[in-house]
């Protein structure tokens, strides 16, 4: 490590709340697990959602109830910390401008480009994203971009080293998870199409204690051996170790998946999910479906298909693997500490 965070404050204010999902404060979690390796103090700023996510995951950092802008601002001014960490889609440079007379620099964390910020540095892990893209948006800010910047946890990098080289004849084994959200019971049905369409695999299910899906899942699990259910798993790594297939959203649990090097079956399950996964799917790292589709049941099945192939498989893994090796967080924390080394601030 080339720079030392050892007596910085650093204040993270991810976004939660009702329909947000948990992508945001999991990310944000990550991150401050490199910092702190570093020597930093790092604090949370959230809402309900994110203290109740924090706390679900036992995360070992000091949080301050937030509900607001207004409240940030004022935890802001009164934390006065070195470092500033925002990641939320309802945030820009309006209220940064703010910020930013209390507090030394602003990070913010974006996969959106599509508002301006008053930012120091923008990390923007999205595939197929470049500095120009926040050229305009915010001038003058280092921006890492791309999924070498994802932030994915430790854990999921270790495990890609033990994947074999070449997949297996057939899919005998599949990871399947949507994180922390089940847009209209989304995990449940996955699990039912691929039961349908491989009868003899064995599903390894992770999936958030409030799913709409679990209680159906519960009920499958205990009569199905084939289905194995684990609610707020924090070891998803080691449950994808040995899969032959992943599937789930097309959020950033798709940068673990890479990580660990898996063929995945991508599922657009939001909007902001949408023009990534259609990328990744036509540069050939995935194949894909639609959850607002009027087929999806039959895009679905198809992908199944098309994957059962093993050469296919090796070569979506690795080449979606080719993308993110897991060392985001390493890269975003020295850029973080060569940040707070240099002078100034508070512009």
């Amino acid at each position: 490590m080339t720079n030392s965070l050892f007596g910085k404050t650093i204040l993270a204010a991810p976004h939660s709340g009702a329909g947000v999902g948990g992508g945001h404060v999991m990310r944000c979690l990550t991150l401050a697990d490199a910092l702190t390796q570093r020597g930093a103090q790092v604090r949370f700023a959230v809402g309900p959602e994110g203290v109740a996510l924090m706390r679900r995951f036992a995360a070992p950092f000091e949080v301050l109830p937030c509900r607001s802008a207004a409240d940030l601002g004022v935890i802001t001014a009164t934390q006065s910390p070195d470092l500033l960490l925002v990641d939320s889609y309802a945030l820009d440079a309006t209220m940064e401008a703010v910020w930013r007379r209390v507090v030394r620099r602003i990070v913010v964390i974006d996969d959106l480009a599509n508002r301006p910020h008053r930012a120091d540095l923008i990390i923007d892990p999205t595939f197929g994203r470049s500095a120009e893209a926040y050229r305009s948006l915010c001038p003058g800010a280092t921006v890492l971009a791309g999924p070498q910047y994802a932030l994915v946890r430790p854990e999921f990098r270790a495990t890609r080293l033990e994947r074999p080289a070449k997949a297996s004849a057939q899919i005998d084994r599949i990871f399947l998870s949507f994180g922390l959200s089940d847009v209209a019971g989304i995990t449940a049905r996955a699990v039912s199409l691929t039961l349908a369409e491989i009868p003899a695999v064995r599903i390894e299910v992770a999936v958030s204690a409030d799913a709409t899906s679990l209680p159906l899942l519960a009920s499958l699990s205990a009569r199905d051996l084939r289905v194995r259910l684990h609610v707020d798993a924090q070891g998803q790594a080691g449950l994808m170790r040995g899969a032959d297939l992943a599937i789930g959203a097309g959020g950033s649990g798709i940068w673990e998946r890479a990580s660990v090097g898996l063929a995945n079956l991508a599922v657009v399950v939001a909007d902001n999910q949408r023009e990534l996964i259609e990328r990744l799917a036509a540069g050939g790292y995935v194949e894909a479906c639609d959850l607002s589709a009027a087929d999806f049941d039959d895009q679905f099945r198809a992908a199944l298909v098309r994957l059962s192939t093993p050469e296919l498989r090796t070569e979506r893994g690795n080449r979606l693997a080719s993308l993110c090796d897991g060392r985001g967080p390493e890269r975003v924390a020295e850029a973080i500490s060569g940040l707070l080394a240099q002078p100034g601030g508070r512009a």
